[in-house]
């Protein structure tokens, strides 16, 4: 039976762009709830967008959809975010691989992303069965 309402396709997310330790002020932030197996955006795929402070901070997030029926177990959990600095083209902060199957985290997830990082392949902190790929290092926000 369909029962309508709200679910949570992308999680809300604070944290900060650095550059070698560094504060990368005013840099925009993406995030997008559905990305293709390359990590693009989907035709379909809502999009937020923020600029980082003076400090390279940022809070963007949640976002959520209307469904009509609510899933049961896991699903696939395709939702991203990207960064651009001095009006460069977006860069892949942080992409969830859509392959695996997972949830979206319904409490605020930290991110530090480093544009000298190299992207590495990484589970959100306390929830490895999370998995993607970036140059942001991910956390829950209470973790340890």
């Amino acid at each position: 039976m369909p029962w309508p309402h709200h679910e949570l396709s992308a999680p809300e997310i604070i944290g900060s762009i650095e550059n070698s330790g560094g504060p990368v002020p005013h840099a925009h932030i993406q995030l997008i709830d559905r990305l293709d197996a390359s990590g693009h955006a989907v035709a379909k795929a809502k999009t937020l967008e923020v600029v980082a402070d003076a400090r390279g901070h940022f809070q963007i997030g949640p976002i959520r959809r209307f469904v009509w029926i609510s899933h049961v177990g896991d699903r696939p959990v395709p939702w991203g975010l990207s960064f651009s600095v001095n009006d460069e083209p977006q860069r892949a902060g942080w992409l969830s691989d859509p392959s695996e199957n997972g949830f979206v985290l319904d409490e605020p997830i930290i991110a530090i992303c480093d544009l000298k990082s190299s992207a590495v392949r990484s589970g959100i902190g306390g929830y490895q069965q999370l998995q993607g790929h970036g140059v942001c290092s991910m956390a829950v926000v209470g973790s340890k």
